[in-house]
């Protein structure tokens, strides 16, 4: 028997040792119940603990899409402003200065860049930033625009294409202090007559904002949203010329089809404008037509023609600024496609082509003082696959491009000339008499002052209109810009 159980009787040892075994079973059960409250109350302490980071975490959820909400809202009212501005003016340079400066808003403009400022609901303001300037003046400088004083450190590079007449590619700032490069990546085109929009919106206790300080660098928590637009022009006053002269404008042609005048859209009215006359040579009747609505401007507002009841005629304001096009916005061949060498090319009357290395003003007097000189006549062969020399009619020799064709710059001059040599004598510019060519000097002059313009990359300046000009804005943009970006 067990030790505990010497001190009991005799009679009793059975009885002794049944109570010794439900004692310890007790005292095991008793521990077993200690062990079990203090279970609990550690389970207890561990639900405080969970429930309370329950509760700071939904806080925080709270708060972060409230912060959210207020940057989107921010971002869409940034797109606003840009589609307002755009709608007065599509040549808008973003250069304004401070545009608006009330209680509930704040915008400043500098050199392609826009930073508002605007009262949020509850307290606190929130930003809106759009970028136009590529800030490169230290990679080359390609937008031609001075960096801004309010440089935005965003990758979101927006495009205004609204007078552009073909496709512009929108880079990101992936260059050094978010500058674009050469090498910077272009993923997608803006289509001409078009401006791809991206604002960025920002709000949070991290932004310390101000008048004199609009575009602070974020210091704390600050929730971001972007947006993206397309934004497509539609009619508006000279904007949408088919064709501009600073002199005359006369068509010439031998089949009874008329000259079409046609908007790419019918929202689009189709213009001709000239700050001399316009005419139409033809056999036709109507010479001069247009589907839907078109419009004619000259100096006093006759126009010589047989046009149909669909174009109406106006008389074009010497004030009005014709269409200007910065260089960047032009199309331009591939350096490293069919190319042609920059001089003068001169058509002879015998179907041969001939080369001069010079400028036309060049040519002009090395062939009055040696008008037999013939030149390199180019070989049909040699010229490039877009370039063709048509003989099929030898009274009527012809020089067909069908496609884009590089003008390489030579030592002796970067333009490219193309001339026939058959019809009326050239004189010199000082020769007496009526051989002289008044008329066609006086429009080439006329012609070259307007192609001599140089507007900046935005076409500050350009004045395209005076008034608010009617558009089609599309919103938003499908492509680009996948979802929303915090």
């Amino acid at each position: 028997m067990p030790g505990s159980n010497l001190n009991c009787p005799v009679g009793l040892r059975d009885f002794c040792y049944a109570f010794s075994m439900n004692m310890r079973a007790a005292k095991k059960n008793d521990k077993r119940g200690v062990y079990l409250v203090s279970a609990l109350a550690i389970s207890v302490v561990i639900a405080l603990f969970v429930g309370a980071s329950l509760k700071l975490s939904i806080g925080n959820l709270k708060a972060n899409s409230a912060h959210d909400q207020m940057a989107l809202f921010a971002a869409e009212s940034g797109l606003r402003y840009v589609q307002a501005r755009l709608s007065e003016d599509y040549a808008w340079s973003a250069d304004g200065g401070v545009v608006v400066n009330t209680f509930d808003m704040f915008v400043r403009e500098d050199s392609g860049n826009v930073v508002g400022i605007i009262r949020a609901d509850g307290g606190g303001f929130a930003q809106f930033r759009v970028r136009f300037n590529y800030q490169d003046d230290g990679q080359g400088d390609a937008d031609g625009v001075a960096d801004s004083v309010l440089d935005i450190d965003s990758q979101w590079v927006s495009v205004n294409n609204l007078l552009g007449a073909s496709p512009f590619s929108v880079p990101r700032a992936d260059g050094p202090a978010f500058s674009v490069t050469p090498s910077s990546s272009r993923q997608y085109d803006v289509p001409a007559a078009t401006a791809c929009v991206i604002v960025e919106g920002r709000f949070g206790p991290g932004l310390n904002l101000s008048s004199t300080t609009p575009n602070p660098s974020p210091n704390g928590i600050v929730s971001t949203r972007v947006i993206e637009a397309f934004l497509e022009a539609g009619a508006g006053p000279g904007g949408d010329a088919a064709a501009m002269a600073a002199g005359d404008i006369r068509f010439t042609i031998e089949s009874s089809e008329p000259v079409s005048l046609e908007g790419k859209t019918k929202a689009i009215v189709s213009r001709l404008r000239s700050r001399g006359s316009i005419e139409v040579q033809g056999p036709g009747s109507p010479n001069l037509a247009s589907t839907d609505e078109g419009e004619t401007y000259t100096s006093d507002g006759s126009l010589q023609a047989l046009q149909n009841a669909n174009i109406s005629l106006f008389t074009e304001d010497p004030a009005q600024e014709f269409y200007q096009l910065s260089w960047n916005q032009v199309k331009k061949a591939d350096p490293g496609g069919p190319s042609l060498a920059a001089g003068t090319y001169v058509l002879w009357d015998n179907g041969e082509l001939h080369y001069y290395d010079m400028d036309y003003q060049a040519y002009e007097t090395f062939i009055e003082a040696d008008p037999g000189n013939s030149g390199v006549i180019i070989d049909p062969s040699s010229l490039p696959s877009p370039v063709t020399l048509d003989l099929a009619d030898p009274s009527k020799p012809r020089v067909v491009i069908v496609d884009d064709v590089y003008v390489a710059a030579t030592a002796n001059t970067e333009e490219f000339t193309f001339i026939p040599r058959a019809g009326a004598q050239e004189d010199p510019p000082d020769a007496a008499g009526a051989g002289s060519s008044q008329n066609e000097s006086q429009m080439a002059g006329a012609v070259l002052g307007s192609l001599n313009s140089t507007p900046d990359a935005f076409g500050a300046g350009s004045g395209v209109t005076s008034g608010p000009q009617a558009a089609n804005w599309v919103v938003p943009n499908l492509g680009g810009i996948s979802g929303e970006i915090r």
